[in-house]
């Protein structure tokens, strides 16, 4: 399971979750790097409002940012998704454990306006089984 993150991963992960919540599933390089834009942009991640917006579901990279983020003091932590993609459940059950606010959404517009940050994922087209369920997912997710 320590092949799956370079040493110097392994050690931050462990660093901030420590070795009983190891996941090798979880991109934590990324992870940072989304936290360190998020800072440099704004300043702090503390109070802010973050919306993520995709596949929720199947998406290492946002999976990781949000247990990075419970360890801030987060504002609203705000899922968009269609129902197929949404945010594991054990996730989001672990997360509002650990007292992150966090609300759940299929359309973005309910959201938007209260949104300081917004983190899009790609919709995995090789998750689906047909194109007309890929077209269709796409559909309830496009940012224009």
């Amino acid at each position: 399971w320590r092949a799956s993150l370079s040493g110097s991963s392994f050690f931050v992960y462990i660093c901030f979750f420590g070795l009983d919540n190891f996941n090798p599933k979880f991109l934590l390089h990324l992870g940072l790097l989304d936290v360190f834009t998020i800072r440099e942009e704004r300043g702090t991640v503390n109070g802010l409002r973050i919306t993520m917006v995709g596949d929720l579901k199947n998406g290492r990279t946002v999976h990781s940012l949000v247990h990075l983020l419970s360890l801030y003091s987060i504002g609203e932590l705000n899922y968009v998704s269609p129902e197929s993609l949404r945010m594991p459940r054990e996730i989001f059950d672990e997360m509002e454990k650990k007292g992150v606010p966090q609300k759940e959404y299929t359309d973005l517009d309910d959201v938007i306006e209260r949104t300081d940050v917004l983190y899009v994922t790609r919709i995995q087209k090789e998750r689906f089984t047909s194109e007309e369920e890929y077209n269709k997912v796409l559909k309830k997710v496009n940012c224009t």
